[in-house]
């Protein structure tokens, strides 16, 4: 659990994004990062995530996708 807020930065700024990196233990590109907010959805890709944008009016799409980058689809 991470909370940009409390780190004294916060997104698009790369360290909030890189402590969930380390936290995880996983190599950027195998992590799936979504947001509504394109800002910060660069900001994952800044740092190697594969970052999906997340249509409010539609987040089943977004989540369509992240399945299937992960591999979790039919």
């Amino acid at each position: 659990d991470l909370d940009s807020t409390e780190l004294g930065v916060r997104k698009p700024d790369p360290q909030p994004y890189l402590i969930a990196i380390e936290q995880m233990g996983l190599p950027a590109s195998e992590i799936v990062f979504i947001d509504d907010n394109p800002t910060y959805v660069a900001g994952g890709d800044a740092v190697g995530m594969q970052s999906i944008l997340l249509d409010v009016r539609d987040p089943g799409a977004a989540f369509a996708d992240a399945a299937e980058r992960l591999g979790l689809s039919d």
